[in-house]
């Protein structure tokens, strides 16, 4: 890696959604060994208690929208051109963009609503009751709100990187 490269925007940007694609994979080997030793501890008679509460509120949300930023980055949502092949490489790519400032939008408000939720959760300090164990759930209730924030921020960076023409093509840039 050159100096200069540590001072490029984009550098960052991608540790960030490395670093949240890492976490979510991660989050599945937990859940595979957690839910493994469940399953032995259970044979035992004495299993984990809240797993399944832990598994859903926990892993789940970690597993699913962790790395929704990432599929954004590397342009790898199903899409559907109707009119793709009418439009040269400039009108595509403004295509592209307003479609990314779409997306962005939906997910700003994606962000914002369940940043609400999390904060209301917050609040009254949520928690499930698995037989005696008390689980707190609020926490995960803030992984949405990141993880649409991210998305957001990398459509809006996509956005701008297809007006600008700053990429060589509409399509797939890997990361």
């Amino acid at each position: 890696m050159t100096p200069h490269a540590k001072a490029d925007p984009r550098h960052w940007r991608d540790v960030a959604i490395r670093c949240l694609v890492a976490l979510g994979a991660a989050s599945i080997v937990l859940m595979m060994v957690h839910i493994t030793v469940d399953i032995v501890l259970r044979a035992l008679g004495t299993p984990i208690p809240a797993t399944i509460e832990i598994v859903a509120s926990y892993y789940m949300p970690l597993v699913a929208f962790l790395p929704l930023a990432w599929v954004e980055r590397n342009r790898a949502m199903i899409v559907v051109e109707v009119f793709g092949d009418f439009y040269g490489p400039r009108m595509m790519r403004w295509s592209n963009a307003a479609t990314a400032l779409f997306c962005a939008a939906v997910y700003a408000a994606l962000a914002y609503m369940s940043l609400q939720e999390a904060l209301g959760e917050f609040e009254t300090r949520s928690y499930l009751l698995s037989v005696t164990v008390r689980v707190p759930v609020w926490p995960a209730y803030f992984i949405l709100p990141v993880s649409y924030l991210l998305a957001a921020v990398v459509c809006v960076w996509y956005a701008g990187e297809q007006a600008s023409g700053r990429t060589n093509a509409p399509g797939r840039e890997r990361l």
